[in-house]
């Protein structure tokens, strides 16, 4: 048969299943899934893979979303195939959480298909997307407005689990081969209801612009999305490379890269580091429109000091010359104040850190140039004193400076952001700040020749700064 051959053609070419694999059909019921499973069936022994099906019932129709349901189960039946039925609440979740219809049930069903992946019931998940659905994907992206990503299209394969076995199938050859073999399958009244935009660019949009324009139009838009999706594979992996060479990683989720790299770089690659950090600080893409990347570039790219905040408390903020991502609450620490000690370890739990504290015989071949731990003159290190976050009034001495200056004038000076300023680490006296943690050591008890005794101070976990 020209339809099965044609599956089997396109699952061989792009390698989408192999031997011994357990390959879930995400049925709903409809012509396509309908035609997918049946075919898959005439063809599991060839490709040498089990078969399943799965049925998600999104409880929006009704009685006709349960005939749904109970259509997939006799139909898994009678091919003697497992199958899962799974029902979701999408109207509580949308009552709860907001959301439109057609997100929240693509996202609880693929809730669902992650779970059967996870749980080992199966391998890949196929899909039944076709040749018309990926160009009325790359018509509402276009739309929308969007960049080589979107105009991608669907892809042949998501991640290591999900298959679309039917890219380069037509729906009228799912129809077509339906009705030769005499299989039944079930019609969603919903795909008519002109609410929806997709159902628009499928029922109006492309048959007007097959008419009007291009009879191949579907064929032009899934070669369109086959050029973009490799364009676009081609600035992802690049602008990764280019973020990990131009970024620092500051440990806990946090990137910091200097503006004049970020804006060295073409416009194209400067968008998807800016998205590729997002990633990295495990924001996600989700919702991020061209509106929010753009913002993020051009505060960037300006010569003026400003923060863009995305929900999912995604921060990015630009001082001096550097672009800072991270994901914060927003709210900065409490003050606090924790007891100096001369052996053993303080944990300051207000900012997750942990300081030790220990005498040694003798200092290090060599300082450590960032200060994350330091060796100072036992003597000098007065009792009373505090290991505490900034306070107003405080002064600071740095090591080789030739006085005395404003706490907050050392921080500005040596390019410390404003927002991270109330979480430093500082050992003080009173207001005088012997040491910032990670930054400088005042000149009061830096080390010097013939000290009687040495103290070692030092952050212990791996990550700060």
């Amino acid at each position: 048969m020209v339809f099965t051959h044609k599956l089997l053609e396109y699952l061989r070419r792009h390698r989408l299943t192999d031997p011994g694999e357990m390959v879930c059909v995400a049925a709903s019921g409809g012509a396509d899934s309908t035609a997918l499973l049946t075919a898959l069936y005439a063809l599991k022994d060839e490709l040498k893979i089990g078969l399943s099906a799965c049925h998600v019932n999104h409880g929006l129709r009704g009685a006709e979303s349960d005939a749904d349901a109970e259509f997939v189960e006799l139909l898994s039946k009678r091919l003697s195939i497992p199958c899962v039925v799974e029902k979701v609440d999408v109207a509580g979740r949308i009552k709860v959480s907001g959301g439109t219809v057609q997100s929240t049930a693509r996202e609880m069903r693929y809730g669902v298909f992650e779970r059967i992946l996870d749980k080992g019931f199966a391998d890949k998940i196929a899909t039944a997307h076709t040749a018309d659905d990926n160009a009325e994907t790359v018509l509402l992206n276009l739309l929308r407005g969007s960049g080589p990503a979107g105009l991608s299209g669907i892809p042949r394969r998501r991640g290591k689990g999900f298959i679309r076995p039917l890219l380069g199938t037509r729906k009228w050859e799912v129809l077509a081969h339906l009705e030769s073999t005499g299989t039944a399958h079930r019609e969603d009244s919903t795909n008519a209801a002109s609410k929806y935009a997709r159902n628009r660019v499928r029922n109006e949009l492309i048959p007007l612009l097959e008419k009007e324009h291009n009879p191949a139009i579907v064929e032009a838009l899934c070669k369109t999305a086959e050029i973009m999706a490799d364009a676009s594979d081609f600035i992802e992996h690049t602008a990764s490379e280019l973020f990990d060479r131009i970024s620092e990683d500051e440990g806990g989720g946090r990137f910091t890269m200097r503006r004049a790299d970020l804006a060295g770089l073409h416009p194209a690659l400067q968008r998807e580091v800016i998205r590729h950090a997002l990633t990295k600080i495990g924001r996600g893409l989700a919702d991020v429109t061209f509106e929010h990347t753009e913002n993020i570039r051009l505060l960037a790219l300006e010569s003026v000091d400003g923060d863009e905040i995305l929900r999912g408390a995604a921060m990015i903020r630009v001082a001096h010359d550097l672009v800072h991502f991270f994901r914060d609450s927003g709210k900065a620490p409490a003050e606090f104040s924790h007891p100096f000690i001369r052996q053993g370890s303080v944990y300051v739990g207000e900012i997750g850190r942990t300081v030790a504290v220990e005498t040694v015989d003798r200092p290090p071949p060599e300082f450590d140039p960032e200060f994350k731990t330091v060796f100072a003159d036992f003597d000098s290190v007065p009792d009373g004193a505090f290991f505490r976050n900034r306070r107003s009034g405080d002064v600071f001495h740095p090591i080789g400076a030739s006085g005395t200056m404003k706490l907050k004038k050392f921080l500005i000076d040596r390019k410390i952001p404003r927002w991270e300023r109330d979480s430093l680490l500082l050992l003080a006296h009173g207001s005088e700040i012997l040491w910032v943690a990670g930054i400088g050591l005042s000149e009061r008890v830096r080390l010097k020749p013939g000290a009687a005794k040495i103290l070692k101070i030092g952050v212990q976990d791996e990550n700060f700064r």
